[in-house]
């Protein structure tokens, strides 16, 4: 069904992924099981430029299995293509039969081909209704806030509601622990601070409540102020706006000089308690519970994307290879059954997650690097559904992160119309979005650290001129009607 163990191969493979910390599978226990299971061996090679992919793509100098990453959308238009690659549908139908792929996903897919034929599979994908109706306990990956528990319980644990709680928590550290940063947010996702005011960040509408550029939500100017207004305070310091790489928000909050940070994954707490711990003692993180205006629409269209080439020498070993890490996702993110994780059905709960096994939970203990010793292989083979993956993240976060994160799920919205409505690349509106992200991020950090209220407006109002010129209202027209279309037809309802 996968392969003979006893006939080996090997493949190579280029993933578009310049910030995983590995670069190779040598000496992995996942890729070694795999290779033992399948007989496939895959010679990784990590991408470390994004100017990479676009070259590869036009000189025809191509690995057998290709992976993109979805910050480089415009080479997975390039690669969806027969002149390239193989159509992963085809490959289904002809070798994997049996395997049901879901056609929304199928249809994202097509998305990105001229003939109409799927040449991807991206990971990180189900179905809304898939997810709603899950019965997986799942921690969402969307940006949290975490704060230094130990400093919030000696204050006595304060309640933090509203925004105004928010700010008084802030000045509270301030005024106790002068020597810190109360407040220190990563620039790549900032999101945990938008339920400061309500703003819905992944789905912004205009005043007239139609899907819009974020530029147009008149909640994003409101956020805007509220991070000004962190920043007058002394809450946050300008050097956070110049930060480019995430060890510049993590190093000093496990140094113990940031009082609360803002992330990605939804069990930084843990890692971050890990490590401070061995800095200060008795020093520990833990999440911030949502705000009375939290808010999240989640748009789930999938992130990594594997291409079969027309390099490869055996696309049905390569085909069956993905099959096989799709069926096991597990192994390719955690390890081997019943030595890195066994299964726990809580109260005969038809729910079952994953709890650590005695070798991984022994390489956990020692604080070991569990990167360099497992060598994962989900991101590279692009195929972990989002209910897996996200339900892994609540299999290692704390009691309180599964209360907040219990609490987060009954407002978010999961959502598959919104991947389908970005712009195709080279159309105006693309031209549009790329130029009015620009203008976002060139006014961002002159926003938040602005002198005055009054330059604070005088910004904002010459941002939103130079949005108006560079036909804001247009992209608005258009990825308006561009959802109410999708949304009324049937692959979404």
């Amino acid at each position: 069904m996968y392969g003979d163990p006893n006939d080996p191969i090997t493949f190579s493979l280029f993933a578009d992924i310049t910030w995983l910390a590995q670069d190779t599978f040598e000496g992995g226990i996942i890729p070694l099981e795999i290779q033992k299971q399948t007989g496939v061996w895959v010679d990784f090679t990590k991408g470390t430029d994004v100017q990479q992919v676009p070259l590869m793509i036009a000189s025809g100098d191509l690995p057998e299995l290709f992976t993109i990453s979805g910050d480089n959308r415009p080479s997975v238009f390039d690669m969806s293509s027969s002149q390239y690659a193989y159509s992963i549908e085809e490959l289904i139908e002809e070798y994997c039969p049996d395997w049901v792929i879901p056609q929304t996903q199928l249809a994202l897919g097509r998305m990105f081909s001229e003939d109409g034929k799927a040449y991807t599979l991206r990971d990180n994908f189900n179905t809304a209704d898939e997810i709603r109706n899950s019965q997986h306990r799942i921690l969402v990956n969307q940006g949290q806030l975490c704060m230094r528990g130990d400093i919030y319980e000696a204050l006595g644990s304060p309640e933090i509601h509203s925004k105004d709680d928010f700010f008084t928590l802030l000045g509270t550290i301030q005024e106790n622990y002068p020597d810190m940063i109360p407040l220190w947010f990563n620039m790549r996702n900032y999101g945990g601070l938008y339920q400061l005011v309500g703003f819905d960040g992944n789905f912004p509408k205009d005043a007239n409540g139609g899907y819009s550029h974020t530029l147009s939500d008149p909640l994003y100017k409101e956020f805007m102020k509220s991070l000004f207004e962190l920043y007058k305070a002394g809450y946050i310091v300008a050097e956070n706006f110049a930060m480019t790489q995430d060890s510049e928000m993590f190093d000093p909050a496990h140094n113990g000089k940031i009082f609360m940070y803002g992330h990605f994954a939804g069990n930084d707490d843990v890692n971050s308690t890990r490590l401070i711990s061995q800095v200060i003692p008795d020093a520990f993180f833990i999440q911030v519970f949502p705000l009375e205006n939290y808010v999240n629409t989640q748009a789930v269209g999938g992130n990594y994307s594997m291409f079969i080439t027309k390099n490869c020498k055996d696309p049905e070993r390569a085909i069956k290879l993905k099959r096989y890490a799709y069926d096991n996702p597990f192994l390719i993110m955690y390890g081997v059954e019943g030595e890195d994780l066994d299964w726990y059905y809580p109260d005969g709960d038809r729910d079952a997650f994953p709890v650590w096994g005695a070798r991984r939970q022994g390489y956990i203990d020692e604080g070991a690097t569990l990167g360099d010793i497992y060598r994962t292989m989900n991101m590279q083979l692009s195929v972990v559904d989002y209910i897996y993956m996200n339900r892994n993240f609540w299999n290692s976060a704390t009691d309180r992160t599964k209360e907040i994160q219990t609490e987060m799920q009954k407002k978010i919205d999961f959502n598959n119309i919104l991947p389908f409505c970005a712009p195709m690349p080279g159309t105006d509106e693309q031209v549009i979005r790329t130029n009015l992200d620009s203008i976002r991020t060139d006014y961002f950090s002159m926003l938040g650290t602005a002198n005055s209220e009054e330059e604070f407006e005088s910004i904002y109002q010459e941002m939103m001129e130079q949005a108006e010129r560079a036909g804001v209202e247009a992209y608005n027209a258009y990825i308006s009607a561009r959802y109410n279309e999708l949304a009324a037809q049937e692959l979404f309802n």
